[in-house]
């Protein structure tokens, strides 16, 4: 009884130094959901304009006219079976931005266009661009206008001069790629039908961006890595507590209640995970006001934010073994703390030197530099699980490879730290 009401008061006690700190309160609660909000902001009206599109295409043009009529392109080559279409989409695929190197398209053809259109209703594609039947005879009717009189071709049995086609792009309006999508698309069927020769002939783009999407964005991708880059925030917190209970000879205190060292990491660990218990449901309480899908696989963010702040703890732990002051933890676990949220892949997808390729001992998963911080495999599962329609089935590598570093953090940190600083305990 006596072990656990001192064990119970330590508890408390690390507890309360770690929340009655303004500045520990601001890093731990406040700055992740101030943090948040300025990520909502940013992405609310969509992605940014210098990224390239998905672009679902639907292509029903029929091709060159099965007439008996021999057709030939502005060379004098006879065509037979040509799709100007695709030599239209070869076109677009190849626009990119004024960088001269990012593409505006990334094309997907479909056969189904209530497929693709539930794609676009999902974000999934930025836009949809339906190619009509009669594209390729618009394209022969365009040529004929700009050639009938400087190429000695018989143009009588040609498609009218005047004879047209209207091609639609349909999307939501309110957001970025759609807008960008039907400006391009608009200017490179104006310069394909005239060839920069004269206007307004062979083609026109119709544009419905009345379509109401709901679907993922960048800032949905990216609040699973706010939540685990809050709960890395924590680090200081964690290393802090040891050195000051050693600082302010707590530790001559805690020797007179014959408490062991395993009682007293026990309570700071607690105590940590106490914290990140009211930090998860605050965050995503904060990205929910901003549009994040609400679901019940929230609850999944628990286990997983949870193997995370243990692991922290087991970090921080480790790495109050090797200092002796509460200044140096500071500039240690800040030098370590934001780097490992950027290599563990929280604002955006690093690229990870592969240790144990897949098709090995860990059959189809590969296992990489940066998998050894558990926030890596902790935020992609969740990525999986709250952003597709997999559950906890589609995870349990990374359930597993979290659970195990977390042990592994947490055997290093103790046994160093007692090695270090609680050996009269």
């Amino acid at each position: 009884m006596k072990s656990m009401k001192r064990f119970y008061l330590l508890y408390l006690s690390n507890l309360r130094v770690t929340t009655r700190v303004k500045i520990v309160l601001f890093f731990t609660i406040i700055f992740p959901l101030v943090f948040i909000g300025i990520f909502g902001i940013a992405f609310q009206a969509g992605d940014p304009s210098n990224t390239t599109i998905d672009l679902a295409v639907v292509n029903y043009d029929s091709g060159i006219p099965d007439d008996g009529n021999v057709y030939r392109n502005i060379s004098g080559d006879i065509i037979t079976d040509d799709y100007y279409s695709q030599s239209y989409l070869d076109i677009l695929s190849t626009v990119t931005f004024e960088d001269n190197k990012t593409l505006i398209f990334e094309i997907t053809q479909f056969n189904d266009i209530d497929s693709a259109m539930k794609l676009v209703e999902k974000r999934d594609y930025g836009a949809l661009l339906v190619i009509p039947e009669n594209f390729t005879t618009a394209t022969l009717a365009s040529r004929r206008l700009l050639f009938e009189n400087s190429i000695p071709f018989d143009w009588s049995f040609y498609p009218e001069s005047n004879y047209t086609t209207v091609l639609s792009v349909r999307g939501d309006s309110t957001l970025v790629p759609y807008t960008i999508a039907s400006t391009v698309i608009q200017a490179v069927t104006e310069g394909f039908f005239t060839l920069n020769m004269v206007e307004d002939i062979g083609g026109t783009v119709s544009l419905d961006g009345t379509l109401t999407t709901s679907g993922l964005t960048v800032f949905d991708y990216t609040v699973p890595g706010l939540v685990i880059f809050a709960i890395l925030s924590n680090l200081g917190t964690v290393t802090s507590s040891a050195l000051r209970d050693m600082r302010e000879g707590q530790f001559d205190r805690l020797k007179l209640t014959k408490m062991s060292a395993s009682e007293y990491l026990l309570a700071i660990i607690l105590s940590q995970l106490t914290v990140s218990v009211i930090q998860i449901p605050l965050m995503f309480a904060g990205a929910i006001l901003f549009g994040f899908p609400i679901s019940i696989k929230l609850l999944y963010a628990f286990i997983f934010g949870l193997l995370v702040s243990l692991s922290v703890s087991g970090i921080g732990i480790l790495l109050a073994a090797f200092v002796r002051s509460l200044e140096a933890a500071s500039a240690l676990t800040g030098i370590v703390s934001t780097p490992m949220a950027f290599l563990a892949g929280a604002f955006f997808t690093m690229p990870n030197p592969v240790l144990i390729p897949a098709g090995s001992i860990l059959g189809s998963h590969e296992f990489g530099v940066f998998d050894l911080i558990p926030a890596r495999p902790a935020i992609t599962a969740l990525r999986v699980v709250l952003l597709t329609d997999q559950g906890m089935g589609g995870v349990w590598y990374e359930f597993w490879l979290t659970t195990v570093l977390v042990i592994i953090y947490m055997i290093l940190g103790i046994s160093l730290f007692s090695k270090k600083h609680l050996r009269a305990l």
